[in-house]
């Protein structure tokens, strides 16, 4: 077939006989190109910002790891610690609620394929004597057969990013409850200081004898207690168990509750102190840390306390969506979310005719579990594998996403090619299938088009159209009948 380039207007002539090298009856002319407002355009050019992308990481009870893809060289992390173990509202009205976990965030520059480990805090639980995934202190435990008594809670664990063994950021985990606790509250006529909230480069607790300490940048919060049955202190990453109950003999038998546990963090909080002939109470806070070098606009939100006969404290950045909804929250685990912009390149079309197909591919991605997706299926469908096909006049949003928060979306617009024209292979076909002269006009921006005949004789390969002087593609059809 033989390709001529056009760039004026072409008379075509449907022929009957003498015209032709041979005796043919009737010929058909059949034009294909590039048509402006049909074609596939390559949208290279137009390719749509890159979206951020956020890849989350929620708790799994075991390490996780994030490579850097290709093509980026600067990450954002924004973590949140685990709350702590919350109250038990069955067991005891007044009791003051778990702490909340602390946030930290950060930016650092990075280099495409390099690792981190990503561990999430596991959130505390109510009457708990187990420490939690990342260094909840567990709470302390109840003396049995001796009046009424419960277990205290455990704290909440810390959420961190590590190269290797080092940490690069961590968000503290929150204390926990010890049940049966009066609700906290800073005044006088309430002196009974609530729960550690995590987070902060020094955890919250510590305000009571009874509270145990929160952690700081050096050492572990101090175990709360004068005596009867304190608190552990924590140390680093882990929170202390809260205190056991002891025998209360003035007044006898009464109540035996388990102290909170302590918070994991960079350092971790102190385990509250037990029911004995003394108050008890709740565990201190987890620290943060950000201290790893060469980190960008480095910092931390403290967990809140709860105050008050709820579980009412929110944990740092606790309105941002990318928490999740339920984030470091009392009760709740931790969350890890890595943001980074968008590095791929999307290929592919902007309009398609009915019935054309074109691949779309994605360059410059390395994460597995992609899809594609098309938002309008009526109009266009899309394969696994990103081959898009037009079915019905309209528009259509192609979206490749992969396994991280992050998609490339394109709007393509699908077009009837009008009613004597179709489509093959991503082109349009226009026909002349009668006899009589046409006129084609070459549409602007169009440098290329093929043209092929169809005689209804056993002839010759190739024939002539003498006013065009373009030799054209012969292919003998059967006689009219």
């Amino acid at each position: 077939m033989i390709k001529k380039q056009l760039e004026k207007n072409l008379s075509l002539r449907s022929y009957i006989g003498s015209k032709f090298t041979s005796r043919l009856r009737t010929a058909v002319v059949l034009l294909t190109g590039l048509l402006s407002g049909f074609v596939p355009q390559q949208m290279t050019a137009q390719q749509l910002p890159n979206p951020t992308c956020k890849k989350a990481f929620d708790y799994t009870g075991g390490n996780q790891t994030f490579t850097v893809p290709a093509g980026v060289t600067s990450i954002r992390f924004k973590v949140w610690g685990a709350g702590g173990g919350g109250k038990d509202g069955g067991y005891y009205d007044y009791s003051a609620g778990g702490g909340a976990g602390g946030y930290t965030t950060a930016v650092m520059n990075v280099t495409p394929g390099q690792t981190f480990t990503v561990s999430v805090g596991q959130g505390g639980a109510i009457n708990s004597t187990t420490p939690t995934y990342n260094g909840g202190g567990a709470g302390g435990k109840a003396l049995l057969g001796y009046g009424r008594g419960t277990n205290g809670s455990s704290g909440g664990g810390y959420s961190g990013v590590f190269t290797g063994s080092t940490p690069i950021v961590i968000a503290g985990g929150g204390g926990g409850a010890s049940q049966g606790a009066d609700q906290g509250g800073p005044s006088a006529s309430n002196p009974y200081p609530a729960t550690g909230g995590g987070g902060g480069l020094i955890g919250g607790g510590g305000a009571s004898v009874y509270v145990g300490g929160g952690g700081t940048q050096t050492a572990g919060g101090a175990g709360a207690g004068p005596g009867d049955g304190p608190g552990q202190a924590g140390s680093y990453l882990n929170g202390g168990s809260g205190g056991n109950a002891v025998y209360q003999s003035n007044p006898a038998p009464g109540s035996n509750e388990g102290g909170g546990g302590g918070g994991g963090g960079y350092y971790g909080g102190g385990g509250g102190a037990s029911q004995g002939s003394n108050y008890n109470g709740g565990g201190g806070g987890g620290s943060s840390y950000y201290g790893y070098p060469g980190l960008i606009s480095p910092g931390t939100l403290a967990g809140g306390d709860s105050f008050g006969n709820v579980d009412n404290a929110v944990p740092g950045n606790g309105y941002d969506p990318d928490r999740g909804g339920l984030a470091g929250g009392v009760n709740q685990n931790g969350r890890i979310v890595i943001e980074y912009d968008y590095k791929a390149t999307m290929t592919g079309v902007n309009e398609l005719c009915i019935g054309s197909s074109s691949q779309f591919s994605i360059v410059g991605v390395t994460n597995p579990g992609a899809s594609w997706t098309s938002s309008n299926p009526g109009v266009a469908s899309v394969t696994a594998t990103g081959l898009v096909k037009g079915l019905a006049a309209g528009t259509t949003t192609i979206t490749y996403s992969d396994n991280v928060i992050c998609s490339i979306s394109y709007l393509v617009t699908i077009k009837d090619c009008a009613s004597d024209t179709t489509t093959v292979e991503g082109e349009c076909k226009q026909i002349f299938p009668n006899v009589g002269a046409y006129t084609f006009t070459v549409p602007a921006g169009i440098t290329s088009i093929t043209m092929k005949a169809w005689a209804q004789a056993a002839a010759e390969s190739i024939m002539v159209i003498q006013e065009l002087q373009v030799a054209v593609e012969l292919v003998a059809i059967p006689p009219l009948k």
